[in-house]
């Protein structure tokens, strides 16, 4: 969880879905006003996680004028 406090940022709201004691990956969720926000808080969280947990982008949407992705992240 302390490395989800790297996803903090301006206009970024995350979800964290799909985990359980057993899942090796787990599914975040990003609901951003602008793509460079939800990138920049991706970026933060790789630096933050290293090159092994790297979050891996499965989706970008655009609803009700904000920007969701979708992205799998691995879980220690």
């Amino acid at each position: 969880m302390n490395l989800l406090e790297s996803l903090r940022g301006e206009a970024v709201s995350i979800g964290l879905f799909k985990t359980t004691a057993t899942d090796a990956k787990a599914e975040l969720r990003l609901t951003s006003d602008t793509l460079e926000a939800a990138n920049g808080a991706l970026d933060r969280y790789a630096r933050a996680a290293g090159e092994d947990l790297r979050p891996t982008v499965t989706s970008i949407a655009y609803r009700d004028r904000k920007y969701v992705t979708t992205a799998t992240i691995g879980v220690r």
